[in-house]
């Protein structure tokens, strides 16, 4: 009834309403008990006080209760404090006080630049506008923006390299930005395994690094500061902090799959 009466009212809302009941109903179907009644009342309240929330917006805090549960066997201690601190209270790179210029890509072409921050800001993962800078210590990235193989589709990079030996990641360590991903030798060795007639797949996640929340990071555009809360392209740890998030979920969905389904 809610949701008829808010469509009703704000129509373009409708597709990001029914996304919304539809997390519900999957968590009451397969979890059962009140958590789900809990989240939907904790979201409404949350939508009450900040209406520009879109609805389809997971609610991290929920989220990250179920991830700790799943966390509590993971048999990588390390990993699991990584994680679970980063998704409580977002992945951390050290801060020091600068500005800096975007990259000519994205002054060239604004209007792309203004479309993926208006989306971000949509989907909850950038803050802003501000007209000053929002917090002490305010760190400016640069922004840039890079094609992607489809014709006329770009990707938005908040470049955390600039200025040269005093960047967000000339700060990192080093040893924590290096990954090796698997290899196609490993990708035979399943198949074999599987044997004659096994069939191979190979899935994308869109938007892979967003899914991690990040200690705010700040950018300035069209004289306006914004800060991004999501792990950007264009941070040195991303590629790593991702595959230990991916590799804890192929544990978690081998070790526990209907919680994780779940929670994924």
């Amino acid at each position: 009834m809610l949701s008829t009466v808010i469509m009703e009212r704000f129509p373009e809302q409708g597709p990001a309403l029914w996304k919304y009941n539809r997390v519900i109903y999957e968590e009451y179907t397969r979890n059962g008990g009140t958590g789900w009644l809990n989240y939907d009342r904790e979201f409404r309240q949350k939508m009450e006080q900040a209406p520009e929330m879109a609805w389809d917006c997971r609610e991290i805090e929920l989220w990250v209760h179920t991830l700790a549960r799943i966390l509590n066997g993971y048999p990588r201690p390390v990993e699991q404090e990584l994680l679970f601190r980063g998704f409580s209270k977002g992945f951390r790179s050290p801060a020091v006080t600068r500005g800096a210029n975007n990259l000519r890509s994205a002054r060239e072409a604004p209007g792309v630049v203004q479309e993926k921050l208006e989306k971000e800001l949509q989907l909850g993962r950038v803050a802003g506008p501000f007209t000053q800078p929002p917090l002490p210590n305010f760190i400016v990235s640069s922004l840039g923006i890079v094609p992607k193989k489809d014709q006329g589709k770009y990707r938005m990079v908040h470049y955390l390299s600039y200025p040269k030996g005093s960047s967000v990641n000339d700060y990192l360590e080093e040893g924590t930005c290096s990954v090796c991903y698997a290899s196609f030798d490993e990708a035979v060795d399943l198949v074999r395994a599987a044997g004659k007639g096994a069939l191979m797949a190979k899935a994308d996640i869109e938007s892979a690094f967003r899914l991690l929340p990040v200690h705010l990071l700040g950018m300035q555009w069209a004289g306006q500061y914004f800060y991004d809360k999501c792990m950007p392209m264009g941070c040195a740890v991303s590629c790593s902090l991702f595959k230990t998030f991916a590799c804890f979920l192929e544990w978690a969905q081998k070790n526990n799959p209907q919680g994780a389904h779940s929670t994924i």
